[in-house]
């Protein structure tokens, strides 16, 4: 489905930011917090396909996460910022968009890895020991968001 909502919308109409572990860990510092760099990162979404549009829905993904994009909305566009905004077929066709794009990614440092890396947060700590081990905190930075508390848990008595 992911790969046929481009072809329905056009791929000018589809734009994907897609942060390495490194990158995200440089850009959540430099913003501050989490919230603002999805702030920014929706904001420069915003820019890039906010032409002849009248609306922009973006998922309240914080309190504060209106006053993170609304500088980016042309005059003439209202901003729609909502909690469970993918009821809007536009967010939830990027939703999918964007799940496909991090499950590709996923496989992606899983071959370089040479095994499966487990998705989210709740069963990762056998994984990240091992990378940390057999690669030390530098190939972890590859492959992880180290900014987390798990990573505590995963060089405590990983080496």
């Amino acid at each position: 489905m992911a790969e046929r909502i481009p072809e329905a919308i056009g791929d000018g109409n589809v734009h994907i930011v897609s942060l390495t572990p490194r990158e995200y860990e440089e850009r959540r510092s430099a913003a501050g917090n989490v919230n603002k760099l999805l702030g920014e990162v929706d904001a420069g979404i915003i820019g890039k396909l906010a032409v002849e549009v009248e609306v922009v829905v973006v998922d309240q993904f914080a309190p504060a996460a209106r006053s993170y994009v609304a500088s980016s909305v042309p005059g003439g566009v209202r901003l729609e910022v909502r909690t469970r905004a993918e009821d809007d077929a536009a967010v939830a066709a990027a939703s999918i968009v964007a799940r496909a794009r991090q499950l590709d990614d996923m496989d992606r440092l899983s071959e370089g890895v040479g095994f499966k890396l487990p998705l989210g947060a709740t069963h990762v700590v056998g994984a990240g020991r091992r990378v940390y081990v057999e690669g030390g905190m530098e190939r972890l930075r590859d492959l992880a968001k180290v900014s987390f508390r798990t990573t505590e848990r995963v060089t405590k008595n990983g080496g």
